[in-house]
């Protein structure tokens, strides 16, 4: 049996009014340039569109791209731009030579819960003033834990490592079309002054691929020993070698990192 598109490319849309109200009047999208990352049936691109200077709509999917094009075909405003390509295949200079922009102030999206991940890792190349995001509720719980809770993660070090994340409000499974089997939640980022190191961003991944163990005993498996030859040294002058790496603060896994 072939799935529907949306259950394909894991889209849920969303339909509720006074969410996606909410999601408008958060954003504050007048006279600003808007980024939306999965435009899907324009549902909230509508929204947007009314007040924002110029809204870029980046879809994968060729029959919706197709469909928003043919929404704003005939808008007055022409302050539409349809771009129907994968958001990960591109970076920000492509995006804004094709919408004939020089910055992005905004960002908001959505989010197909298979690409979570993928798509925050690549936020932080991007340079705007925040971003609105909607993605399975678990995943905004990791984004937003605290060093030593349960959901402290590689996720939550990325995230705040280069963000400012704020949980805004639960959305309901209910409110979606096709309907998910969890709820969502909104946050909101705003970038800090990190600049992208990506040895760093490696080191976090292994380090956090060991995240229950203690810091000594992560140092030693084999990616890390290899890599990271005298990471243990390292972390035992820091006083760090007994501590569980789920309970490491970004700023100690600076310092750990740096002592390289």
């Amino acid at each position: 049996m072939t799935l529907p598109r949306t259950k394909r490319l894991g889209q849920h849309m969303l339909m509720d009014k006074k969410a996606l109200d909410y999601e408008a009047a958060m954003l504050r999208p007048e006279d600003r340039i808007v980024l939306e990352i999965g435009g899907g049936t324009g549902n909230l691109s509508k929204k947007i569109a009314e007040t924002a200077k110029k809204l870029i709509i980046i879809e994968k999917d060729e029959l919706m791209a197709e469909t928003l094009t043919e929404l704003f075909e005939f808008d007055e405003k022409r302050n539409v731009k349809v771009i129907h390509s994968d958001f990960l295949d591109l970076t920000e200079s492509e995006i804004m030579k094709q919408a004939k922009v020089r910055k992005i102030d905004l960002v908001i999206s959505n989010v197909p819960y298979s690409i979570s991940s993928p798509l925050l890792f690549r936020l932080p190349e991007f340079e705007f003033e925040r971003a609105l995001l909607c993605l399975q509720k678990e995943f905004v719980q990791r984004m937003v834990a605290k060093p030593g809770d349960r959901d402290w993660s590689r996720l939550s070090v990325m995230t705040q490592l280069y963000f400012r994340p704020i949980y805004l409000r639960s959305v309901k499974r209910g409110s979606f079309k096709p309907m998910p089997q969890v709820d969502s939640a909104m946050v909101m980022l705003t970038k800090t002054d990190e600049k992208r190191e990506e040895n760093r961003d490696k080191f976090i991944e292994r380090l956090f691929s060991h995240r229950k163990n203690t810091v000594h005993s992560a140092l030693r498996a084999e990616e890390l020993e290899t890599n990271y030859p005298n990471a243990d040294n390292a972390a035992e002058k820091l006083g760090l070698s007994e501590r569980r790496v789920f309970t490491l603060t970004i700023e100690e896994i600076k310092k750990l990192f740096a002592a390289l």
